[in-house]
């Protein structure tokens, strides 16, 4: 994984700057990312799936709790 992403973050900076994070985002398609994670991981589509559900699901409840307030 550390090939794949070298160009994006060097190993030795602990966090990413906003712009950085930023052009380091739309450096690559999201899903192009996603893959190279998902492989290191070893995840199946299955599984992949199951992590989009997951966040959508997540993203959903904060929605519902931001209008409550």
């Amino acid at each position: 994984m550390q090939s794949h992403i070298a160009h994006i973050v060097k190993p030795h900076e602990p966090t990413l700057k906003p712009k950085l994070c930023q052009r380091a985002c739309k450096a690559r398609p999201r899903e192009e990312l996603d893959d190279i994670i998902f492989d290191e991981l070893g995840l199946t589509q299955v599984e992949r799936n199951e992590v989009y559900w997951s966040v959508a699901e997540l993203v959903k409840q904060r929605l519902d709790k931001a209008a409550i307030r």
